[in-house]
């Protein structure tokens, strides 16, 4: 599992399996995480929503990254390895392996206390 960063508000689950699958290999699952608690997401039915991933005052319906799951380890690789030539939608992104997040917040302390440990010097 990698995780896509940089990703434009045009962008949609469609324009991230395409381009992961055409560069790297078949993709089992995309998952774009959206702006929790934005107006239209349950209780209108979502007719708060419009094109281009954003609702009706422009506020951008996802978060600017996916996650993609590959359905081999060699092709998740090789977009780690060659992620920076990829653009979607006109827009160069990142590409990384992903973590849980138990273990991004694990890695965040660990920098916030080695940040600590350089402002005492």
């Amino acid at each position: 599992r990698v995780i896509v960063r940089n990703l434009s508000f045009h962008a949609g689950v469609p324009h991230v399996r395409a381009a992961m699958e055409k560069e790297f290999g078949p993709v089992a699952a995309v998952d774009l995480p959206g702006v929790p608690g934005l107006p239209g997401d349950e209780e209108d039915g979502g007719r708060n929503r419009r094109k281009h991933g954003r609702d009706r005052n422009g506020v951008p319906r996802h978060r600017g990254f996916a996650f993609v799951t590959f359905t081999n380890a060699n092709a998740a690789r090789m977009a780690v390895e060659r992620g920076t030539e990829v653009s979607i939608k006109g827009r160069r992104v990142a590409i990384d392996f992903s973590v849980s997040k138990n273990e991004h917040r694990k890695i965040a302390r660990e920098e916030e206390k080695g940040e600590e440990g350089e402002e005492d010097a």
